[in-house]
């Protein structure tokens, strides 16, 4: 398998995890609220809203398509190119960077599309501000939950059964929820109704 190969199969990984975190975004509210922080023009505000809508139930059409950049001289970690609405990545930048690191990347050029039809000088504080909302409510959900929201992947039920004494449901899940585990008053276990 080719370096490029690699980097192609790399990014489509990268990508699709992304994807799911704006998802995630879109789901919680926090697309919406990281634009009303970001921008005052309503016009963009309005715009995340409807996108958000979209992305909470799955169509993620709408977002830049991310491109491997192919040209080694290409600065930085990646670029928004509004003309094709695409985020070229850095094939070298990719090969060695952290998750937080990509998605960060691509959370600032879907903020650059965002932002399109503001000032140059503005576009850059509120992508800015746009981008650490989000990237912020990844590594605090991840430390709040014990869940790795970066990776984009909810936890999968694998299995529910009872105790031999019938007095607990056990669940059963491909990961662990939390390291700390709720308290009996947490639930209410109700029968026939």
């Amino acid at each position: 398998m080719s370096l490029t190969s690699q980097s192609k199969e790399f990014l489509i990984k990268a990508t699709t995890d992304w994807l799911a975190l704006v998802q995630w975004w879109s789901t919680t509210g926090q697309l919406s609220w990281a634009a009303e922080q970001a921008w005052s023009d309503n016009k963009i505000i309005d715009t995340v809203r409807e996108l958000e809508t979209l992305a909470a139930r799955g169509d993620t059409s709408w977002v830049p398509h991310v491109t491997l950049s192919e040209n080694e001289t290409t600065a930085g970690r990646s670029t928004y190119n509004a003309e094709a609405q695409t985020i070229a990545v850095n094939r070298s930048w990719l090969e060695q960077a952290s998750t937080t690191d990509i998605n960060t990347a691509l959370t600032k050029g879907l903020s650059d599309y965002l932002d399109q039809s503001t000032l140059q000088e503005e576009a850059t504080t509120n992508a800015q501000v746009f981008t650490e909302i989000l990237i912020t409510t990844i590594d605090s959900s991840q430390h709040q939950t014990g869940l790795n929201l970066a990776a984009g992947t909810a936890p999968l039920f694998q299995s529910a059964v009872t105790s031999a004494d019938g007095s607990a449901v056990i669940l059963t899940y491909d990961t662990d929820l939390s390291s700390t585990t709720a308290a009996n008053s947490d639930f209410v276990v109700t029968t026939n109704g």
